[in-house]
């Protein structure tokens, strides 16, 4: 539409394509509830209710409708924001679901930066005995975690057969194999040697390397240097870190599964083994040293 010609291989069906668009649209206002709200109209609803099934007839003039609607969104965002938008799309094939994997990977890379720069935070504060602060933050970032399940339903409405066609030129383009993603891992507690020295963190060296020399703290030792039971505040800090835990957890588990759906046995699109990869790290708690804690909590 409009006139756009990139990636023209193999184009969604328009019952998916307004699938994909409606999802797109509840996205932005899933994600206006963590940060600036977006104007949107009330024909959001409308359209959701009156969803087309597979098989019914498309109408074009609603298709362009949604467009037009998912336009008047992309404007309101500021002007830098569409300059970074435009110049950090690089894709490597002509499939046009490639653009929506690379913008899929990008946000969550966004939201794993996030993470990290509030566990830095939090750290800073956990220092300054400041538990209540630190507990506030832990609740937005496990909110904002919470709300990727709205970038998954995006996703998942990708064909399998049409990520075969591209994914042979994603290696090192998995989203938990980014350097965000393994310094969320790195802040968070002691990584065993078997997982420091596995390919997990062998595709991200800088990170590896930064952990090794001593310049990254994490959770784990933290706390256990500026525990206060007695303190209720802390007491706090630690229910909202197993809150953001679980979310973490829930995560990597609604990511195994599309992988099952999108790879089968296949390798793995970040240097690892894949989904038996996925499925053997899929329950690890991102604070496995809270379990002990745990009990004492009220």
């Amino acid at each position: 539409m409009g006139g756009d010609q990139r990636l023209p291989d193999q184009l969604t069906s328009p019952q998916n394509r307004e699938k994909r668009i409606l999802n797109i649209v509840r996205a932005i206002q899933k994600y206006g509830d963590v940060t600036d709200h977006p104007i949107l109209t009330d024909e959001i609803d409308r359209y959701g209710k009156s969803f087309l099934q597979d098989g019914d007839k498309i109408d074009v003039f609603r298709l362009l409708s949604l467009v037009h609607m998912l336009d008047g969104l992309i404007k309101q965002m500021p002007t830098y924001m569409q300059t970074i938008c435009a110049i950090t799309m690089e894709p490597v094939w002509t499939v046009h679901d490639e653009y929506m994997f690379i913008r899929i990977l990008q946000c969550f890379e966004i939201i794993f930066s996030i993470i990290v720069k509030g566990f830095l935070t939090c750290q800073g504060l956990i220092q300054q005995g400041d538990f209540k602060r630190c507990s506030s933050i832990m609740r937005k970032l496990n909110l904002i975690f919470q709300c990727n399940s709205a970038l998954f339903r995006i996703l998942n409405s990708m064909p399998r057969e049409t990520f075969a066609l591209f994914r042979t030129y994603t290696d090192g383009a998995s989203a938990i194999q980014s350097e965000q993603y393994k310094l969320i891992e790195a802040l968070a507690a002691r990584p065993s040697p078997s997982r420091l020295y596995s390919a997990a963190f062998a595709s991200v060296p800088g990170v590896k390397r930064t952990y090794e020399q001593g310049e990254l703290l994490h959770f784990e030792d933290l706390l256990q240097s500026y525990a206060d039971w007695e303190n209720a505040d802390f007491l706090e800090l630690i229910q909202s870190m197993g809150q953001f835990d679980a979310s973490f957890v829930q995560w990597k588990k609604v990511h195994t599964n599309i992988a099952v759906k999108m790879l089968g046995s296949q390798l793995g699109t970040g240097y690892t083994q894949g989904t038996p990869y996925l499925k053997a790290n899929a329950d690890a708690r991102l604070f496995p040293f809270l379990q002990q804690w745990e009990g004492r909590l009220p």
